[in-house]
C-alpha cells in the first residue's frame, strides 16, 4: 500500500484482528475476504486518488484542491479514520464475527476493540 494515508500499518492491524477473529471457522478465510474486501479496495482507491491530489504541479488544480481542503479540511475521510471494528462476542454476533461498527460515513460509537 501506498504510503500516502499514512494506512499501511492500520490496514495490518485492521487484517490481522479480523484474520485471527475468522481463522477458528470453517469458512474463515471466506469470511475474511468478505469482511476485508471492500475496505480495503476503498482505502486503496482512496490512496491511489490521494497520491495524484497530493502531488499536483503548480497551476489551477492545485490551487482548487487547496481551496477544497481549506474550507472542509479532511471530513471527506472521516470514513477512513473513524472506522470501528468490534472483535470481541456479543449476544447480537455470537459467531466472534468481526464486523464494522457503523457504515462508512456514519459517526461510530467507541467501543473496545480496535481502531487505527
Amino acid at each position: 500500500m501506498l504510503p500516502f494515508l499514512a494506512q499501511g500499518a492500520c490496514q495490518a492491524i485492521e487484517d490481522a484482528g479480523a484474520l485471527a477473529a475468522h481463522l477458528r471457522q470453517p469458512d474463515g478465510l471466506a469470511r475474511y475476504e468478505a469482511l476485508r474486501g471492500p475496505r480495503v479496495e476503498r482505502v486503496l482507491a482512496a490512496v491511489r486518488d490521494s497520491a495524484e491530489a497530493l502531488h499536483l504541479p503548480d497551476g489551477s488544480r492545485q490551487r482548487e484542491r487547496d481551496r477544497r481542503l481549506a474550507t472542509t479540511g479532511l471530513s471527506d475521510q472521516d470514513w477512513l479514520y473513524s472506522y470501528r471494528t468490534r472483535w470481541e462476542p456479543s449476544d447480537a454476533d455470537p459467531d466472534h464475527r468481526a464486523v464494522p461498527d457503523a457504515d462508512a460515513g456514519a459517526a461510530a460509537p467507541r467501543p473496545s476493540g480496535m481502531a487505527c
